[in-house]
Formats: C-alpha cells, structure tokens, sequence
C-alpha cells in the first residue's frame, strides 16, 4: 500500500544572484539592441553600395553597365516572341553649351533631361527603363512596347525638352535632342546588333538636322 506526501519546496534567491541575473538581461538586451543596429547599418551600406553600381551619380539614370546587361537580359526575352523598343538619344549642342555657359551649367541640363524623360517614362508604365550611356548620351529600355507606342513616347519626350529652359544665373538654356528608335526582334544575332540600329538612327536624326526621331524597324 502506497502512502502519499505533500512537499512543499520553497527558493530563494540571494541579493547577489538577482544582481547578476539583472546584469545578465541588460547586457543580453543591449547586445540585440547592437546587432539590430549593425544589421540596420550594413543595410544602408548595401542600398548605397547597390545605388552606386547601379546608377549614375550625377543625373540618377541607370549607368552603362546596366544598360549592357539589362539590354542583353531584354535580347533574350524578345527572342521568346516578345516585343520591345530601343530609344537612343543625345542633347544637341552640348558641347556649345559646356563653352558658353560652363559644365556646372552642362551638369544642370543633363540632370533636367533625365529628370523629364524619366517622369514621362514612368508617366507611360515604364519604370527605372533610362540609362546614361555615356556624356551626353541616353538610352530607354521599353519592353512589351510596339515601334508606334515607342515612337509616340519618344514625340512627347521631344515635345517636353523643346519646352525646358534650365536656368543658370540668369541665362536661360534652351534644350533639344536628337532621337533613334528601333525594335528588337529575334531576328538580331545579339544584343549588340540592335544598339548599332538604334545608334545609327540617333545619327541619322543629327545628320539631318537635329531636334528629330529617326525609327527603323529589327
């Protein structure tokens, strides 16, 4: 036959003990606290990091090491019965406004273009697509977009720059630019090929007089 105890145990914990759990719980929470911090600003430095490689400093367009592989990404999309457009373009006369005005002045009118073909980009549902492709250079990616949608984007673009005065103490700069369009299709062996299309427009445009669209199909 069992028999049944009741035990009763009781703890106590010594002044010194509770001195050292407290201590504990701070130095614990105070390392969370330093690692949450840490990773918060390793975050901010890879953002940064991720903005400099990526993105061209002075006008925020995306550099030209994007654009190779972003245009060799799209290449092989449209090879897959997709459509996209490639627009090239260039500021007219940025040489003379470099000696007439000063590349301070040259720095405010490429920054303005950037800033208005992007908005309009993003205006027409193409997101982060404007590449700096060197000086005064530009290029747009627009995937899924037909050669009379890129031209007509490409015309508002034109229309707007005819109308941007950037201002640089007390002189007014008037701005035009010049435009190649061209689609890719599957048909070109590489990416490369319709760049040299769309380049060759862009000159095309320039070589008649400037301030003009030039549009050749892949």
């Amino acid at each position: 036959m069992f028999s049944w105890y009741s035990v009763s145990v009781s703890y106590s914990i010594s002044r010194s003990q509770l001195i050292v759990q407290v201590i504990s719980f701070v130095v614990c929470g105070a390392g969370v606290y330093i690692f949450n911090r840490h990773l918060h600003n390793d975050q901010r430095v890879i953002a940064k990091l991720t903005q400099e490689v990526q993105y061209d400093a002075l006008t925020g367009a995306r550099n030209w090491m994007m654009f190779r592989d972003d245009l060799d990404r799209v290449y092989s999309i449209v090879r897959h019965n997709r459509q996209a457009a490639l627009v090239v373009f260039d500021v007219d006369h940025f040489k003379d406004v470099n000696d007439t005005f000063g590349h301070l002045a040259g720095n405010q009118v490429l920054m303005a273009v950037s800033s208005t073909v992007q908005h309009i980009l993003n205006d027409q549902g193409y997101q982060d697509c404007l590449y700096r492709t060197g000086g005064e250079e530009f290029a747009a990616i627009l995937v899924d977009c037909s050669a009379d949608n890129a031209q007509r984007i490409t015309e508002i673009c034109q229309t707007s720059l005819r109308k941007l005065i950037v201002r640089d103490r007390g002189q007014h700069i008037q701005i035009t630019a010049s435009f190649g369009i061209t689609t890719m299709t599957g048909k070109d062996r590489n990416a490369t090929e319709a760049f040299r299309r769309a380049d060759k427009n862009l000159y095309q445009s320039k070589n008649t007089g400037r301030d003009r669209i030039t549009i050749s199909a892949g």
